[in-house]
């Protein structure tokens, strides 16, 4: 997204803060400020940072379940009414996409439970107008943790609400349409809010809708034009989990014994423990007739094959694979244990099957 920088990282995913977070934070610090003083401008700008904060927590809860499906997100920036990621955190299956957006809102409500039980004053009439001295800080950033929440399960994309919104259109429609829904309800949500603002007088409320149709006027093409294969983990029937292996000291003679008993053409090789590449059907087809052949199979290792985790999407893969110009990728569990190989050509089988129907 444009008009950010970054702030560093979450679980990976390179975190960028925008620009309307500074701003943000400028104008209600010099407001507060020329309207109460510097007592005021002190407690206000304070209050943005800690919704900074907030936000900041409101993201690791989504970050963290993406983690545990495997779903990696590249890039976060945050808003000031939450974030929203460049790449789609999108899991294996809605379930899983619904659960990642759930988490968010999670701890943003364990957050307002925690801050209330320790604070005791009440909330000022409006969150978002000057706290005076006896304003308790804690109640007004439990009511902001609370709002976080509330307001983020609103169904605009590409807020959490949206999300939901999505993975349940997913069920029953392709995902550019759900998309295209999902986006459109966050826009139509966006305006509404903002005439509700406009008609009522409320600056905050504009400023609240201008955020939500931004954020998803800017998320909409990212969700829109998603190859739909990016969403889609390596399928089982892919994969060729029954194989057999070579250590690098094998002989081709060995290799060509093993194809001829059981039709495999492509070997994983492995120097002791650690597998380093494969003895391709190209490679052994030259040697096919020299039937007396020692030479070991760790001269003939093509080493640029990817080691690919079985969660990664098919379209990652094949880019992998046509980045490192070679045909073959091994599959590996998160701990990093070979569970089988994938070829090239099968993955284009699969995605020109698949095309129509996605």
């Amino acid at each position: 997204m444009t008009w950010s920088f970054p702030a560093g990282f979450l679980f990976g995913a390179e975190l960028r803060v925008h620009a309307t977070f500074v701003l943000l934070l400028l104008w209600i610090t010099v407001s507060s400020f020329l309207d109460g003083g510097v007592g005021a401008g002190l407690f206000d700008g304070l209050f943005v940072i800690a919704l900074f904060a907030s936000i900041v927590a409101h993201e690791i809860g989504h970050l963290w379940v993406a983690r545990q499906y495997n779903v990696q997100a590249k890039r976060v920036t945050l808003l000031p009414i939450g974030g929203v990621p460049d790449a789609d955190m999108v899991g294996d299956t809605p379930v899983q996409d619904i659960a990642i957006a759930l988490a968010g809102p999670s701890v943003s409500l364990g957050l307002w439970i925690v801050l209330s039980i320790f604070e005791s004053a009440p909330a000022p009439s409006n969150v978002f107008s000057t706290p005076n001295a006896d304003t308790n800080y804690l109640h007004l950033l439990a009511l902001a943790n609370l709002y976080l929440a509330l307001f983020n399960l609103l169904p605009a994309f590409p807020m959490d609400g949206g999300r939901i919104l999505r993975a349940l259109l997913v069920r029953n429609m392709v995902v550019d349409e759900a998309n295209r829904i999902a986006t459109m309800a966050g826009q139509f949500i966006g305006f509404g809010i903002g005439l509700w603002g406009l008609i009522d007088g409320t600056a905050g409320l504009v400023l609240v809708a201008l955020f939500i149709f931004l954020s998803s006027t800017l998320a909409s093409p990212v969700a829109v034009d998603r190859n739909p294969f990016e969403d889609i983990s390596i399928p089982r029937s892919l994969l060729n989990t029954r194989f057999e292996s070579l250590s690098i000291h094998d002989t081709i003679e060995t290799a060509v014994a093993i194809s001829g008993q059981t039709s495999q053409q492509d070997f994983p090789v492995f120097d002791e423990d650690r597998f380093i590449g494969f003895l391709t059907r190209d490679s052994l087809a030259v040697h096919m007739n020299q039937t007396g052949n020692r030479t070991e199979v760790g001269d003939y290792v093509t080493t640029n094959a990817p080691i690919v985790q079985h969660s990664s999407s098919i379209e990652d893969v094949r880019r992998a694979l046509e980045e490192q110009d070679t045909r073959l990728a091994a599959v590996a569990t998160a701990t990093g244990d070979m569970i089988g190989y994938v070829t090239l050509e099968k993955i284009k089988e699969f995605q020109k099957a698949n095309r129509e129907r996605l």
